[in-house]
């Protein structure tokens, strides 16, 4: 066997090598972290020291597509009221995808593109951090400044039957969080920290959707989430940066 193939099956093997890794390392991004790959504007982090907003009605947030494919893995921050947490109560998590409507004074949920329902044993709550946290329930008129401290992000992952989402769109993502007899539970969705996207987050409010603005300092607020890639694209993206890498040994 000359150099040549011997270095080649040495790259290929390698590259095997790599795919398999990703593989196996696939599920661990049920659990996203900062700094994990994502496909949308940027990830919009929790505050530490922002509201709650209570899933009293559907909350919705926009978000611009940098990527095209399915949407398999969505992850969003809550915290529980008073700290109380029952997650132990929730008996389902929906979630929306609607097309960007800007035929009014500010952008909302237009047509609804996809939509599930996830029971408790199809998403994953893990604790995520801490922070002096009010709780906002803008429907009822409700806030509660240092209400409570602790943060969970709620992973949804291997979503079946998955929108597909294009490069270059916005769309919304529209949540709500009820018991397991329907009713909500005194849970609410973060908000992000300062880096704004387009416009503000929304509730519904029986038959629109109203802007959600902070009570104290009426600025724009939006809601704490990261839609990611799916595990075959982040092999992909693997296999492209070690692809790379034997590129520039060969140019050496």
């Amino acid at each position: 066997m000359c150099i040549r193939d011997r270095n080649m099956k040495t790259t290929v093997m390698a590259l095997m090598a790599v795919a398999v890794l990703a593989l196996v390392a696939a599920p661990a991004i049920a659990d996203w972290n900062e700094g994990d790959p994502y496909k949308m504007h940027w990830p919009q982090m929790p505050n530490p020291v922002g509201w709650d907003v209570a899933f009293s009605t559907n909350l919705a947030d926009d978000w611009g597509c940098t990527q095209s494919g399915p949407v398999t893995d969505i992850h969003f921050w809550i915290s529980w009221k008073d700290d109380e947490e029952m997650t132990d109560q929730i008996g389902m998590i929906s979630a929306v995808i609607a097309a960007d409507d800007r035929t009014g004074e500010y952008s909302k949920p237009g047509e609804f593109l996809w939509g599930q329902a996830f029971l408790p044993d199809q998403v994953t709550i893990r604790p995520y951090g801490t922070g002096d946290q009010g709780w906002f329930d803008p429907l009822e008129g409700v806030v509660i400044p240092n209400d409570h401290e602790f943060i969970y992000q709620v992973n949804i992952t291997d979503i079946r039957n998955p929108f597909y989402q294009e490069e270059g769109k916005i769309y919304w993502l529209n949540l709500y969080i009820q018991d397991k007899d329907g009713w909500p539970l005194p849970v609410g969705w973060k908000t992000s920290k300062s880096d704004h996207f387009e416009d503000d987050a929304v509730f519904w409010a029986g038959n629109e959707y109203f802007e959600l603005i902070d009570p104290r300092t009426q600025e724009s607020l939006d809601l704490a989430f990261v839609i990611t890639p799916e595990p075959a694209t982040l092999m992909l993206i693997t296999l492209g940066g070690t692809g790379l890498i034997f590129r520039r040994k060969k140019r050496k």
